[in-house]
């Protein structure tokens, strides 16, 4: 038998719901929250879309809250942006990483169409103790974030009803270059970020689950 001498760094498989979460904390206080739900292709390492309003419940988002402002204090962290990402499985959130930079393939855009005012500025703000400006009511758009490779590309072509939804609910699309890490090797992948409206978060999930279906 042969003796394996390297280390490994084995973690448990969760099943569950992503989200994401962005807050604004000033003087120990949340003063600006956004929530999302988030899609994995079937490998269920990469986010492929998206969607606004969160599912996530209120009880929910209080543990989040908690988790935030505990971080804060336990870290000595000064006032700014948090932003997490995290699983729900049932009753239980697991947390897979919390950040203070801004997160990438244009998630700004996304929040600030749902949101109707300016998450960059928001974040940017955040860090020079200005006023944030935040929608009173707190309403949100139905928008939901597709980030593309030639892959998926490929795949949504090869579907009728996904491209007739994506060209009847488009309010913009953005391109950026990224990479897809194949057999020991890293090809080099245009990705294009598209920003969709639905009128509803029913008709925004719906899109989203049959996206998941074909890729």
């Amino acid at each position: 038998k042969k003796l394996i001498r390297e280390k490994f760094v084995i973690e448990e498989y969760i099943d569950g719901s992503g989200h994401g979460i962005s807050y604004v904390v000033k003087d120990g206080e949340i003063i600006f929250e956004f929530y999302d739900d988030e899609y994995y292709c079937k490998d269920k390492l990469a986010v492929v879309a998206t969607s606004t309003p969160s599912s996530l419940r209120n009880e929910e988002k209080k543990i989040i809250k908690e988790f935030c402002l505990n971080y804060f204090k336990l870290y000595k962290l000064t006032n700014g942006f948090f932003h997490i990402q995290c699983i729900k499985k049932d009753k239980d959130i697991y947390i897979l990483e919390c950040t203070r930079r801004l997160p990438g393939d244009y998630y700004h855009e996304f929040s600030s169409l749902s949101l109707g005012c300016s998450y960059l500025r928001i974040y940017i703000d955040s860090f020079f103790a200005k006023q944030i400006t935040y929608p009173a009511h707190k309403f949100f758009k139905n928008i939901v974030r597709i980030v593309l490779d030639e892959l998926i590309s490929s795949e949504i072509e090869q579907s009728i009803e996904l491209q007739d939804i994506i060209k009847s609910n488009l309010v913009k699309r953005k391109t950026l270059d990224g990479f897809r890490f194949g057999e020991n090797k890293k090809k080099y992948l245009k990705k294009e970020a598209l920003f969709l409206e639905f009128d509803n978060s029913l008709e925004s999930k719906n899109f989203c689950n049959k996206l998941l279906k074909k890729i």
